[in-house]
């Protein structure tokens, strides 16, 4: 988690330690779920479903500068 959280301390200077930490927790959160549901069920969650969602995701982290 340490090492998420210094690339999202990186890509966004100005958050807190806090906040980046927030968002790196979000971030495998995201990713560890997609992993587990596509195991159970893959025709719901294909490879392009799961790194659109990860694509969201980042764009989404990308333009919060609310926090």
């Amino acid at each position: 988690m340490s090492r998420l959280s210094r690339l999202v301390r990186a890509a966004k200077p100005h958050w807190k330690a806090t906040q980046a930490r927030q968002a790196a927790i979000g971030l495998v959160a995201l990713v560890e779920g997609l992993n587990t549901l596509s195991a159970v069920d893959p025709a719901t969650y294909p490879v392009a479903a799961q790194r659109a969602a990860v694509r969201r995701a980042l764009i989404a982290l990308d333009h919060d500068d609310a926090e």
